[in-house]
């Protein structure tokens, strides 16, 4: 009984951790969606600032348009205006591109270790399932063993009260077969 009771105490122990280990996962597992809606989020974020920076680049070619039809301005000064706004947004966007590639990386990755250890975690619940389907059957046969010891014991109970009867009786028959012999 100590051995089925140790071994039915070290399910359970074994039964604790897997519950704690699955809710940690069920933790990191809400911290990498956490943190793959913030790379979403800033994957918005980079590619409105974007679209603000084509927007800004086209209103400064109308504006360069529009100076470039003024008598005052050069060609050359109008081109050398155009060729140098068109290489400062050039490098704003070339940025903002490798900073979307980034964060698209960085996404995946986070998709693809969160899918990973999600199955991990499924794996380890069916195991976790399984070793508790085993310990439950195991404490049902502790449990069926535990009643057949505890009528076994009862019986012994019973056996012993009726020894105790009869030794009882005995002190008495002795001194009836003293009485005889000594009749």
């Amino acid at each position: 009984m100590n051995n089925i009771t140790r071994d039915k105490n070290a399910f359970f122990d074994q039964l604790q951790l897997r519950q704690a280990e699955v809710e940690s996962a069920q933790a990191h597992l809400e911290s990498l969606q956490h943190q793959n809606t913030e790379l979403q989020f800033q994957l918005r974020e980079s590619n409105d600032r974007l679209a603000l920076l084509k927007e800004e680049y086209s209103e400064l070619m109308r504006e360069q348009e529009s100076r470039s039809r003024d008598p005052v301005t050069s060609a050359d000064e109008v081109a050398r205006m155009i060729s140098a706004v068109e290489a400062k947004y050039e490098a704003k966007l070339s940025e903002m591109r490798r900073n979307i590639a980034i964060l698209e990386k960085e996404r995946s990755e986070g998709e693809a270790d969160w899918s990973r250890k999600l199955k991990e975690k499924v794996k380890d619940l069916e195991d976790l399932k399984r070793v508790l389907g085993t310990a439950n059957r195991s404490r049902e046969a502790d449990e069926n063993i535990v009643s057949e010891l505890k009528a076994q014991l009862a019986a012994v109970q019973d056996a012993n009260r009726n020894l105790e009867q009869q030794t009882s009786v005995l002190p008495r028959l002795r001194e009836q077969i003293q009485d005889l012999q000594v009749g």
